[in-house]
């Protein structure tokens, strides 16, 4: 993959096509926060937890005022730790956020409570009756 690092200014809008290397991300995730661009959309591109603190850095650390109005990010497979840090990364530069199908980890977590509740609930139904 090959990713210029400059951006043009009338650029508004920046996509980043699914499987995209880590390393190149990053390049890219400069590239959308240095010029005019609005919309960056790197959905569906596996960047998991690794992508996601990229980017979260990108936004923390850079001085210079932002053009991003919007990212999507869904369905990255990015934890809840990493999606937490992002959302609060965004939101200080009041940046909409899409994370739609992400903290794999959170779903997986209340899936397995909820399940184990199903078994347990006759079990302690049994116990409160007798």
């Amino acid at each position: 993959l090959t990713l210029r690092t400059s951006v043009r200014d009338d650029l508004i809008f920046l996509a980043l096509a699914p499987k995209t290397r880590i390393q190149a991300a990053d390049r890219f995730f400069l590239s959308a926060v240095s010029g005019n661009c609005r919309y960056l959309k790197a959905a569906r591109c596996d960047l998991g937890n690794r992508g996601a603190d990229a980017l979260t850095r990108v936004l923390t650390t850079r001085k210079a005022p932002i053009s991003l109005e919007r990212i999507d990010l869904s369905h990255n497979g990015i934890g809840p730790i990493a999606t937490a840090r992002l959302r609060t990364a965004a939101r200080t530069r009041n940046i909409l956020i899409n994370l739609r199908g992400n903290a794999a980890g959170l779903d997986l977590t209340c899936g397995l409570i909820q399940a184990i509740g199903a078994i347990l609930s006759p079990l302690a139904g049994f116990f409160l009756v007798s």
